[in-house]
């Protein structure tokens, strides 16, 4: 599996981080809300401080198989895709 930077964080279609828009309903919570439902390893929010750091070595290490070393831990939604 390729990696993208949407597996760790909700991203939009252009791979730009999105931030969490609060509760209020509106047009950016539910592009959140959808985009979240895509992030298959949990925790990844807060971990990244250094965005385009993580960008380049998500470019570098571009495969799963690669990133083992990273303690990763699969979301709900990602084990239910997988069928666990």
């Amino acid at each position: 599996m390729k990696l993208e930077l949407g597996h760790f964080v909700p991203t939009d279609e252009d791979g730009n981080v999105l931030k969490d828009p609060g509760l209020i309903p509106s047009y950016e919570l539910e592009q959140y809300r959808k985009s979240k439902e895509k992030v298959l390893f949990e925790g990844w929010e807060k971990r990244i401080k250094d965005l385009e750091a993580f960008k380049l070595h998500l470019t570098i290490t571009k495969i799963i198989e690669n990133a083992i070393e990273w303690d990763l831990i699969l979301t709900q939604n990602a084990l239910k895709k997988i069928g666990l």
